[in-house]
């Protein structure tokens, strides 16, 4: 566009000076053009480098999964932070409450409240058919992914991917 303009100044007889000074100001814009190439070429290094960190960091409290072997949560702990876990893997231990086997889940309540479980994607054929064939007395860990539930009964749902009965 600077050379546009300097061509129509040319051809309509602008004086020599007028051509050089904005030679010169179209020379000092390139320079600029490439300082900022050069500098939005360092942002973008400094960002993969960023980047590749924070994938090297292990998860936060709030991203890990909690594990059978630390003891897992209760469905109390789990409801008191929930915000906490949404998303993230949890384990969470309690006792079976009502089976909906028709939306292939279940309640998990703790000493005060409690929280839905979906059990619809577990492979296990025999986890399934105990859920859905008998009450279960004792406690029950289930691993599975906090989502916000849509049901009126629990706030939060945890689908699960294993279920271990104790």
């Amino acid at each position: 566009m600077a050379l546009t303009a300097c061509l129509g100044l040319v051809a309509c007889g602008a004086p020599a000076s007028e051509v050089q000074q904005i030679r010169e100001e179209i020379k000092a814009l390139k320079a600029e053009m490439v300082k900022l190439e050069d500098k939005l070429g360092q942002i973008h290094t400094d960002q993969q480098q960023v980047l590749s960190l924070l994938a090297k960091q292990s998860p936060g409290p709030e991203n890990q999964a909690f594990s059978p072997e630390e003891g897992g949560l209760t469905v109390d702990q789990l409801l008191q932070t929930p915000s906490r876990y949404l998303g993230s893997q949890v384990t969470v231990k309690g006792q079976l409450a009502l089976v909906l086997i028709h939306r292939k889940s279940f309640f998990l309540k703790g000493p005060q409240e409690q929280v839905l479980v979906y059990f619809g994607n577990l492979t296990d054929n025999d986890t399934v058919q105990r859920l859905t064939s008998q009450d279960w007395p004792g406690e029950i860990v289930v691993t599975g992914t906090l989502m916000p539930s849509d049901q009126i009964r629990a706030g939060y749902q945890i689908v699960a991917e294993a279920i271990k009965f104790q």
